[in-house]
């Protein structure tokens, strides 16, 4: 099976689809089931949320998911004054050992 890049479309998509019929909402889940709705092939709302997460970061911030997926909350540098936030990886594809900014 080949694979696609995640497109503004492909956000747009999934983002709709967790914010309809109440798929959003975050119950007291069992894994793949809620009480009193059909069971999601998509898995749970919690599961599809942070999904979309990952996604968006990854697509916003140009870095790849096992990158945005190993980030940590040292790797982030906050700055209110400017409302702004900086990543700093700590490694890269190309900067396997460190030292990437």
């Amino acid at each position: 099976m080949s694979t696609r890049a995640i497109t503004a479309d492909t956000l747009r998509r999934m983002f709709r689809y967790n914010q309809a019929e109440g798929r959003s909402n975050i119950l007291e889940e069992t894994p793949g089931r809620v009480p009193g709705v059909e069971k999601d092939p998509w898995g749970t709302a919690r599961r599809r949320i942070l999904v979309h997460a990952v996604a968006i970061i990854s697509f916003h911030c140009l870095l790849r998911i096992d990158e945005t997926l190993n980030l940590r909350f040292e790797d982030l540098t906050w700055d209110f004054t400017n409302e702004t936030v900086s990543i700093q990886l700590e490694t890269r594809k190309t900067h396997q050992f460190g030292g990437a900014k």
